[in-house]
C-alpha cells in the first residue's frame, strides 16, 4: 500500500472505491489471488521490419 497515493480512488465494478475500503475489502482476496498464478517467462522473437 505504500505506493498507492492516499487520495486515490480506484474504478472498480461500476463504482468507486476509496484506498482505505480497497485495503480493507479487496487487497488480501488480490493478493491470494496473484500468489495462485503461475508462469514461465520466456524470450519471445521479434522480427524489424523497415518500411523505407
Amino acid at each position: 500500500m505504500a505506493l498507492i497515493s492516499p487520495d486515490v480512488v480506484i474504478q472498480e465494478s461500476g463504482g468507486m472505491k476509496t484506498r482505505d475500503h480497497y485495503a480493507r475489502h479487496h487487497l488480501s482476496g488480490e493478493i491470494a489471488f496473484a500468489k495462485a498464478l503461475t508462469g514461465v517467462r520466456s524470450a519471445q522473437p521479434v522480427d524489424s521490419v523497415s518500411d523505407g
